[in-house]
């Protein structure tokens, strides 16, 4: 009768808790999910304490202002607007941060070190933290994945500091347009 209480309440205690099993696959699950975006806002704070605000929409449009400087990519073209005046050139071959999350988190390889950090509040936010690194030679990260598995934050870790890149106002209307 005991085994058969035990049980039960492990099977109650297991049915309450997250579905967060497989750290591998929940970073991949959320690199999916953020890929599926149609746009999003982000704050970027590097490690001297500079930030930059970022808009980008799917499939190729960002807009990203650091103090003064703006920088707009849509397409295969790129402007830059810096002392109050903007200029238009070519963009190679530059991604979108979104496309450069997916490739990064969606693509790690099965020997990848990805540990589960737990639920860790930040922001006033409940989010669940996973370390990450795709190779000892690789830079380690740690991404938060909110409740709907979204990631809202990344922490980029190298010996100049942790770059911290906010995620948030997923799918918000956001317009960017060619300022010339």
């Amino acid at each position: 009768m005991i085994k058969s209480v035990m049980l039960v309440v492990a099977l109650i205690i297991a049915a309450m808790m997250p579905a967060f099993a497989d750290p591998l696959a929940d970073v991949k699950a959320a690199s999916a999910k953020f890929a599926a975006l149609k746009s999003y806002r982000s704050t970027i704070v590097e490690p001297d304490g500079r930030t930059m605000q970022g808009e980008m929409v799917n499939p190729d449009r960002s807009h990203m202002t650091a103090g003064s400087i703006q920088i707009i990519s849509i397409g295969d073209a790129i402007y830059i607007k810096t002392g109050g005046a903007w200029k238009k050139g070519a963009l190679a071959a530059m991604s979108t941060g979104q496309r450069a999350f997916q490739k990064l988190y969606e693509n790690l390889p099965p020997t990848a070190v990805v540990r589960d950090l737990g639920m860790k509040t930040v922001d006033g936010n409940a989010l669940h933290a996973y370390f990450v690194q795709a190779s000892p030679k690789d830079q380690a990260s740690t991404i938060y994945i909110d409740g709907s598995g979204m990631p809202s934050r990344f922490e980029a870790m190298d010996p100049s500091g942790t770059t911290v890149v906010h995620l948030y106002d997923f799918n918000a209307p956001i317009s960017i347009v060619a300022p010339l």
